[in-house]
């Protein structure tokens, strides 16, 4: 939905060569497999040395509205679902998708009832990381709720305006310290 500077490149963890092979064999599979996938394309594509990569990587999810499911996996980030007016928030795995762990775990998924109307929201931490020019605080993942439940009742193309209105607003001149993605979709 919304996209500020593009972050640095990062090295991921190594996840069962098995799960990629699935993955790339039948790219439609949800939650804990994509996000497997997704790992090791990315992992293939980086070197070890690069920089560590921050603990605040967008989760991974797949609708099936025509069968009223979504699979979920997060890392560190949760997934946010507005139901008429009512903010849920669905908990991510407490890992990152960087940094080779002791030891090697798989991505919880979790599968959710849908409805027509629900509106999801994916993001990074690179909103609510944020430092205010007033303030000189972080806009913190409490006010970023706050945001999105305000906002719900707002058309798609509204609340991107909205958050990019909010996020310029709260920044003023101060330096943007990360990147910054909100992702939101309805069924």
């Amino acid at each position: 939905m919304f996209v500020g500077r593009t972050g640095d490149h990062r090295d991921l963890h190594s996840v069962d060569r098995r799960q990629r092979q699935m993955c790339i064999r039948d790219r439609h599979v949800g939650g804990c497999l994509a996000i497997a996938g997704l790992v090791l394309d990315v992992q293939d594509a980086c070197h070890a040395s690069l920089p560590a990569p921050s603990s605040g990587a967008p989760p991974e999810c797949t609708a099936d509205p025509a069968n009223g499911k979504l699979q979920f996996s997060g890392a560190n980030r949760p997934l946010i679902r507005m139901r008429q007016g009512v903010l849920s928030e669905f908990k991510p795995d407490k890992m990152t998708i960087g940094v080779a762990p002791l030891r090697e775990q798989p991505f919880t998924n979790q599968v959710l009832d849908i409805m027509p109307g629900d509106t999801f929201y994916l993001y990074s931490d690179g909103f609510s990381d944020q430092f205010g020019e007033i303030s000189d605080k972080k806009f913190k993942q409490k006010q970023l709720k706050k945001l999105i439940e305000s906002m719900s009742g707002l058309s798609m193309s509204r609340q991107k305006s909205f958050l990019k209105e909010t996020f310029y607003q709260w920044k003023g001149n101060c330096q943007q310290i990360d990147d910054v993605l909100i992702f939101g979709f309805q069924i």
